[in-house]
Parts: structure tokens; C-alpha cells; sequence
């Protein structure tokens, strides 16, 4: 039955990374098109303001960024040293892998909480991007969001990682 909930848990787990990509390719499109547009207008129509154009690219910049640390622990693509524990044996591999995801825990949940205090105050004194009148609770909303997209990809990334390694300890055997 165990098997069956790991299975479940390991689908959810790269249908998340899927759409993190999606995501992720969409927000770059738009971004590249807004920019292009921008410089375009500003040179060959400059009566015709695209200020806006700036505002929305950084949101989408903040939120895609957000998305794109988790997709990259989740895909083993973010900067890691491995050049003490590649030496260790499995058990102190694992030690490792529980200490970095701690350490990215821990700075995850202050940028989370951080983040978290920010957007409180931008609801409260009702703060908008000053071209779109977008609130900028939106835009602040990618930190506590995608902090916790973040911890939890850490989580299951570090299982995965552990049953990875104890699965390749058994076959050696």
C-alpha cells in the first residue's frame, strides 16, 4: 500500500516540476515580448507610453524567479559543493544532504517570513505599482508563496535524495 503513496507522491512531485517549467516558459515569453515592445514604442512611437511594460516584467521577474529556484533544487541545477561528502560513504552523504537542506530551510523560512511582513504592510497602507495600479501585495505575495514552494520541494527533493542513495547502497550489496 506504502508503494502505491510513493508512487502517487512521486507523480505529484514531476507533474509540479512540469508545470514550474510551463510556468516558467510562459512568464519568460511575455517578459521578452513586453521588453521588446517597449523598446520598440520608445524608439519608433514615443507617443505612446509603455512605462507599464517595466512594472509587469519585474513581477513576472520576482514570481518566475521564485519558481525557478525550486525547479532547480528540485532538478539537481542550483550550486552545490559536493567536493567533500562525493568522498564520504553513503551515511555521510546523507548527513550532508540533511545538513544543506536544513541550511536552505533555514534561509528559505526568513525570506519566507520576511517576505511574509512585507506583503502585511502593503495590504495595509493599501500600496499599488504606480503605472498599473496593480497592488503591490501581487508582487510581494512570490516571496512567502514561493517560499514555501521552495521548502517543500527541498523536503521531497532531500527524501528522494536519501532513498536514492539507500536504494544504490542495496544493490551494491
Amino acid at each position: 500500500m506504502l508503494l502505491g503513496k510513493e508512487k502517487t507522491v512521486k507523480r505529484f512531485y514531476n507533474f509540479f516540476a512540469k508545470f514550474e517549467a510551463v510556468i516558467m516558459v510562459i512568464g519568460m515569453g511575455i517578459m521578452v515580448t513586453l521588453n521588446f515592445a517597449n523598446v520598440v514604442a520608445r524608439k519608433a512611437l514615443p507617443s505612446i507610453p509603455m512605462s507599464f511594460t517595466e512594472e509587469v516584467i519585474v513581477l513576472i521577474f520576482l514570481w518566475i524567479s521564485m519558481f525557478g529556484i525550486s525547479y532547480c533544487y528540485r532538478t539537481h541545477s542550483h550550486t552545490a559543493l559536493n567536493l567533500i561528502s562525493e568522498y564520504l560513504p553513503k551515511a555521510g552523504k546523507i548527513i550532508f544532504l540533511i545538513i544543506g537542506a536544513a541550511v536552505s530551510i533555514a534561509f528559505v523560512s526568513f525570506l519566507t517570513y520576511t517576505g511574509w511582513n512585507m506583503v502585511q504592510n502593503y495590504l495595509k497602507y493599501d500600496q499599488i505599482l504606480p503605472s498599473t495600479g496593480i497592488p503591490m501585495a501581487v508582487q510581494g505575495f512570490a516571496l512567502p508563496i514561493g517560499g514555501v514552494v521552495i521548502i517543500i520541494t527541498v523536503i521531497m527533493t532531500l527524501i528522494f535524495d536519501i532513498q536514492k542513495l539507500i536504494k544504490g547502497e542495496e544493490e551494491e550489496k
